[in-house]
């Protein structure tokens, strides 16, 4: 897909009776500290906060003309990231990232450089450094509401995702055995569930060992630039995939989805894990891709998950939130999501208990998966919860109470 040109504007200058002090530092305009305009921004200050110089081709000065410190900034890592010298352009990529951790410079990047984010991107060599840092620097611009959806009609999602799947392509390649964490099979959730049906509490952990700081390298670069990028670019995906758009359906619904669910089952860190798992509730809460989550098998992948304290919330959350469509309600529980369920019943967390009742509440609609949910042992947990003397969620308690009503509608416990 092509980069979209970015349409550049002269700035808008904010008139001089509106501001009494410098935008920056915030002194106050006297008849002899008098206001300037940044050429780029089109803000005001005063004489010390715009004493730099940069020329604005792309706003038409060929020659030098007064800018604020911050456009100082973005004007010389524009001009470093056209440079054919690698350092260049690996010096403009961090200072791009250093400059959105601030709010004002956030703007003018969404306004004029994502076009020259893009392009460093994927007009040269694949560097994996650059990409570190600017998947990093976009992260942190999509982390505003108004942002996300330019930058997804700025086309940056297409390299994120040419990352996912063209150049992370073995992620054990990357990572030693102390960064892995796996995930639970399932033979291991089926096992654990007899222990529920004798009343006793059952807990299990993941567990990460390592500080992820490998030093074993790749064409040139290590372990951690390749960690850390894959995490930048699952935030990204955090914040995108709620985004009801045609590029999100048809890249991250239709592209990307396998290999997310791949990912999600071999992780490095509880971080990326969490991260990952967030980007595929997000996937389900999103209408447009929910049904991908079904047709690629994207079930497995939370229940794999979903004795993962820190990730439990998010893979119940996703497994509720499949559970509303009545079409769905066999394979989910062909996909062997009962035990699992039947397990968080004991969870300690009152929203993994919510997620989880209502979920059971709608599969429990189907006569055949009444028998599987009594077959698991799920009578006597959902029992305990009514039976429960502390206060419990009204919710927890209604999804309970619908959910053993359910069940004796059944004949064959009436």
């Amino acid at each position: 897909m092509q980069p979209i040109n970015q349409k550049l504007y002269r700035p808008f200058w904010t008139p001089d009776d509106s501001s009494q002090e410098c935008f920056n530092c915030k002194t106050a305009f006297t008849t002899i500290l008098r206001r300037h305009h940044c050429r780029s921004c089109g803000n005001i200050y005063c004489s010390n906060c715009t004493r730099y110089k940069q020329s604005l081709p792309q706003l038409h000065y060929n020659e030098p003309v007064r800018v604020c410190q911050r456009c100082d900034s973005l004007a010389t890592y524009l001009k470093l990231s056209q440079s054919k010298v690698v350092l260049d352009r690996i010096e403009a990529s961090k200072g791009f990232c250093k400059v959105t951790l601030d709010v004002e410079s956030k703007k003018l990047i969404i306004k004029c450089y994502l076009s020259s984010l893009h392009r460093l991107l994927t007009a040269y060599e694949f560097n994996r450094t650059i990409f570190k840092h600017l998947s990093r620097a976009i992260a942190n611009l999509s982390d505003n509401e108004i942002y996300k959806i330019d930058i997804i009609e700025a086309n940056l999602l297409d390299p994120l995702l040419d990352f996912l799947i063209d150049v992370y392509k073995d992620p054990t390649h990357y990572t030693n055995t102390n960064m892995l964490v796996q995930s639970p099979t399932m033979e291991c959730i089926s096992g654990s569930v007899n222990s529920i049906t004798s009343n006793s509490t059952t807990s299990s952990q993941s567990s990460y060992s390592g500080d992820g700081s490998s030093t074993n390298s790749l064409n040139g670069s290590t372990d951690l630039d390749d960690t850390e990028s894959l995490l930048n670019v699952c935030i990204c995906l955090e914040h995108l995939a709620v985004i009801e758009h045609q590029i999100i359906k048809n890249q991250l619904g239709e592209r990307c989805l396998p290999r997310l669910i791949e990912l999600s089952k071999l992780s490095f860190s509880s971080q990326i894990k969490h991260s990952i798992s967030i980007v595929l509730l997000n996937l389900t809460k999103n209408s447009q891709t929910r049904d991908y989550i079904m047709k690629n098998n994207g079930i497995q992948a939370f229940l794999m998950n979903s004795l993962g304290d820190d990730i439990q919330e998010s893979s119940s959350e996703a497994i509720s939130i499949l559970s509303t469509n009545s079409k769905n309600h066999r394979k989910i529980v062909e996909s062997g999501a009962l035990p699992p369920l039947i397990l968080m019943l004991n969870s300690m967390n009152d929203k993994v208990l919510q997620y989880t009742t209502f979920a059971l509440s709608n599969l429990s609609i189907n006569p055949e998966n009444q028998i599987t949910i009594a077959q698991v042992g799920g009578i006597n947990p959902l029992r305990n919860i009514i039976t429960d003397k502390n206060n419990m969620n009204n919710h927890i308690l209604f999804n309970t109470a619908t959910t053993i009503f359910n069940l004796s509608t059944n004949s064959l416990y009436t």
